[in-house]
């Protein structure tokens, strides 16, 4: 049995807020994905002070464009 770590489990709590907040967004259309990458990283990197920056930036990309790629399906 593999415990989490508390960075594992911050980024795994945020990443499902950020999931939550995007399908509440997607109800109403109006997704400003500026914003919503620099709120991604912003908390990846609060909650994780090992990362770097450029780190949490690819993260957050990657999390949107999975994101986009799921469109209205269920997350």
């Amino acid at each position: 049995m593999t415990m989490l770590t508390r960075i594992e489990i911050e980024t795994m709590n945020l990443v499902k807020a950020a999931c939550r907040e995007y399908i509440d967004n997607k109800r109403s259309n109006e997704i400003d994905w500026e914003q919503r990458r620099y709120e991604i990283a912003r908390d990846l990197y609060a909650a994780n002070r090992d990362a770097s920056a450029e780190n949490c930036v690819a993260w957050a990309d990657n999390l949107i464009a999975e994101l986009k790629k799921k469109g209205g399906e269920e997350l």
